[in-house]
C-alpha cells in the first residue's frame, strides 16, 4: 500500500509539473506605445486545438510602435520573413527571452505584404544588437500567419529554464495596471 501511495504522489507530482504555468511579474516596460487592448488569452488553443498560445496579444493599429520591453540583446531576427511573420527576440541579464511577433509586413497604408523589413525592424536591428529599455524595435502588423487576423504584436516571455509563463501580470504591471478585454 505504501508503494502504491508513493507511485501514485509521483505521477501527480509529475502531471502538475508538466502541466503547470507558473505566475510571474518580471520588470519590463509596455511593449506597444500607443492604443492598445490586451487579455489574458494565455494557453487559448490555437492551430486547430492542436497547440496553445503561450503568450498574450496586444491589439494595436499597425504601425504602432514597439519598443524593447528590456535591456538586453537581440538573439534572433526573422530575415526574411518567417511562415509566423516578422519577429524578434532579446534576451535579457537574467537569461530571460522576450519574443516579438507578428510585426510589420506591409506598405504603410496598405494591407499589401510588400512592406519588407524596413516596415517591420527598426534600422540598424540585427542579431547581436544591444538595445535598452523602450527603444524603438519595428510596428505592429500582421505579418505571417497572423495576416487574417487584427493587426497585433504576440509577445511571449521564456524563462531561462525554457518555459514560458504567462505574461500577463507582467503587461499588467507594465501597463499601470490598465489591462483591457479585447
Amino acid at each position: 500500500m505504501k508503494v502504491h501511495t508513493v507511485l501514485m504522489f509521483v505521477i501527480l507530482l509529475f502531471a502538475v509539473s508538466t502541466s503547470a504555468t507558473f505566475a510571474l511579474v518580471r520588470p519590463i516596460v509596455f511593449p506597444v506605445q500607443g492604443e492598445y487592448s490586451f487579455q489574458n488569452d494565455y494557453a487559448d488553443p490555437r492551430g486547430g486545438g492542436m497547440r496553445k498560445h503561450l503568450g498574450n496579444d496586444i491589439i494595436a493599429k499597425k504601425m504602432t510602435p514597439v519598443v524593447s520591453t528590456v535591456d538586453g540583446v537581440i538573439t534572433f531576427i526573422a530575415i526574411p520573413e518567417a511562415s509566423w511573420g516578422y519577429a524578434l527576440t532579446i534576451r535579457d541579464a537574467d537569461g530571460y527571452q522576450y519574443h516579438y511577433i507578428h510585426l510589420n509586413n506591409d506598405t504603410p497604408g496598405t494591407d499589401d505584404g510588400k512592406g519588407g523589413e524596413a516596415n517591420a525592424y527598426a534600422p540598424g536591428l540585427h542579431r547581436g544588437s544591444v538595445v535598452t529599455k523602450g527603444q524603438l524595435l519595428g510596428w505592429v502588423g500582421d505579418s505571417g500567419n497572423a495576416e487574417a487576423t487584427v493587426s497585433h504584436l504576440h509577445f511571449e516571455i521564456q524563462a531561462p529554464s525554457g518555459e514560458y509563463p504567462n505574461p500577463y501580470d507582467s503587461l499588467v504591471a507594465a501597463s499601470g495596471n490598465k489591462a483591457q478585454g479585447v
